[in-house]
């Protein structure tokens, strides 16, 4: 008799009480391996000053582009993003590769220089925290220009994966269609171009014009804004004549 009841009673206390896989379910995803967000978490933006290096150099590093700001606290724990370009005298060239504080970040989009003008759009592998970092690019060439780079701070994403991605190039300074096809509600979209020209002007729709900068070789502009939820039709109009080069991503 005794033994049955306390069988009943383990039956009736299983019933009830979930397994700790089941805990999670509907209440999270998984975000790039590194642990586990609510999926309600409010996702938010900073950014930078974009920084500048007028070596012509292959790799471009410390020298230029340590310290790069990124809107966020020294405490904060956040995912970097960082847009770069270059400038050079031949034709197809691209980013080879880039390190964030030290570590291999990941290519998102690389418009891979098809004028003399290239922009790239890179992620840090993992979380990183502090208010600046440590960037450093490698291009497949020399340059025979300039390099820039400008970062974000995303914190509380579901997943470090782009939702879209999209790269555009002109060689006479056309406009540059840029739509992001898939977006997120509560994430992001970030835009960046580059045009062969300095001293002109540039102007986005969708996005939301943030920057706009001259590095001495080639003029930069990025670009954010909430993500729509829908496909969102972003371009980037220089105003000069020169060869142009844009991308874009979305975050959730």
């Amino acid at each position: 008799m005794l033994a049955r009841c306390l069988s009943s009673l383990i039956a009736l206390l299983l019933s009830v009480t979930p397994a700790a896989s089941q805990a999670l379910g509907g209440d999270f995803i998984l975000d790039g391996g590194t642990g586990q967000r609510p999926q309600n978490e409010t996702v938010t933006l900073t950014r930078g000053t974009c920084v500048h290096d007028t070596a012509n150099a292959t790799t471009y590093n410390s020298a230029g582009f340590q310290a790069t700001g990124t809107g966020r606290g020294a405490t904060e724990t956040y995912y970097p993003i960082v847009t770069v370009s270059g400038e050079d005298n031949a034709a197809a060239f691209g980013v080879a590769s880039m390190t964030i504080n030290g570590s291999p970040a990941i290519e998102v989009i690389d418009e891979d220089g098809s004028g003399v003008v290239n922009t790239a759009l890179y992620r840090g592998a993992t979380e990183i925290t502090g208010s600046t970092i440590n960037v450093s690019v490698t291009f497949t060439e020399a340059l025979a220009g300039s390099a820039s780079v400008c970062a974000w701070g995303l914190k509380g994403l579901q997943s470090f994966t782009p939702s879209s991605s999209v790269q555009d190039d002109d060689t006479a300074s056309g406009v540059l269609v840029l739509t992001t096809a898939t977006t997120v509600s509560g994430g992001f979209v970030i835009g960046y171009c580059a045009v062969q020209d300095t001293g002109v002007s540039t102007t986005w729709a969708v996005l939301t014009e943030q920057e706009d900068a001259a590095n001495g070789e080639h003029d930069v502009s990025n670009a954010d804004a909430a993500a729509t939820g829908a496909s969102m039709a972003n371009t980037c109009d220089w105003s000069g004549a020169g060869d142009a080069s844009g991308v874009a991503a979305a975050f959730r």
